[in-house]
């Protein structure tokens, strides 16, 4: 990743909006290279945030990333630990890769 397209995760963004302005960026700046593979990338992520019923996956993601606590409203409940280990894996790839 070319280094003027390095993600701050200091700045005060929701995830999805640091990684869009990245992808938006690399876009914008013709790297379409790079915006396709980041595509390609985020595949896993977004196919496993909506493997249980929304809002419980992303909520699930959001509290492993320490922004807010897993509790959903009822009549949902939490997900399962087997939907959480497919999603927390496919963020971990997704961070592993360098965006």
């Amino acid at each position: 990743m070319p280094e003027d397209l390095k993600l701050n995760m200091n700045a005060y963004l929701p995830l999805r909006d640091v990684v869009f302005h990245t992808l938006r960026e690399a876009i914008l700046k013709g790297d379409l290279k790079l915006a396709q593979q980041m595509a390609y990338d985020l595949n896993d992520v977004s196919k496993y945030l909506f493997a249980d019923v929304n809002p419980i996956m992303p909520k699930a993601a959001l509290a492993k990333l320490g922004v807010c606590g897993e509790m959903v409203r009822k009549p949902l409940i939490p997900t399962t630990d087997a939907n959480k280990k497919l999603l927390f894996d496919a963020m971990k790839a997704f961070e592993e890769k360098g965006y």
